[in-house]
């Protein structure tokens, strides 16, 4: 919002104003809280994702990939940042001592929460992905999108329509 505007805001007696200078779209992308009915990927993003650091044994991130069910384990550095990832048949063929980096994917696509769900789910469609890494503008993990949670799960638009 415009510092104009914060001011005319705080003089109609709205408080706390902030002037967000990055504006509404790093606003989203930042996967911060905002009101209406769109339905952004990060609506529907599973927020508990299993992780791990690059020193982390291999066979330790199995055990956490197996017990999460879904994967990829993703590989994050001390600030959050996602590094890449690893996968089932890698870590089950990583030596006894292998780091979990000597057998992660480097360069893992990524979209922000502020995508369109359902256009992000079909263009996920056309190109055979079921699941993309959701992050912040600044790397920081927000969790994993499946496509098929567009259509298993009402956004909040469906839910306010059942509840409203």
């Amino acid at each position: 919002m415009s510092p104009r505007a914060a001011w005319r805001l705080e003089a109609a007696g709205f408080s706390p104003v902030y002037d967000y200078a990055a504006g509404k779209a790093d606003w989203l992308a930042a996967d911060l809280p905002f009101q209406g009915t769109a339905e952004l990927a990060g609506t529907f993003t599973r927020r508990g994702v299993a992780t791990v650091a690059e020193t982390t044994p291999a066979a330790e991130a199995l055990r956490m990939l197996e017990a999460q069910r879904y994967g990829p384990v993703l590989v994050l550095n001390q600030a959050g940042v996602v590094m890449g990832a690893a996968y089932r048949d890698a870590l089950a063929g990583a030596s006894g001592k292998a780091e979990t980096a000597s057998v992660m994917r480097f360069g893992v696509s990524t979209v922000r929460p502020s995508e369109d769900a359902a256009a992000l789910a079909d263009r996920m469609g056309h190109a055979e992905v079921t699941r993309v890494v959701v992050t912040r503008s600044d790397g920081t993990l927000v969790g994993l999108f499946f496509a098929g949670d567009v259509t298993s799960q009402p956004g909040p638009a469906a839910q306010a329509e059942r509840t409203g």
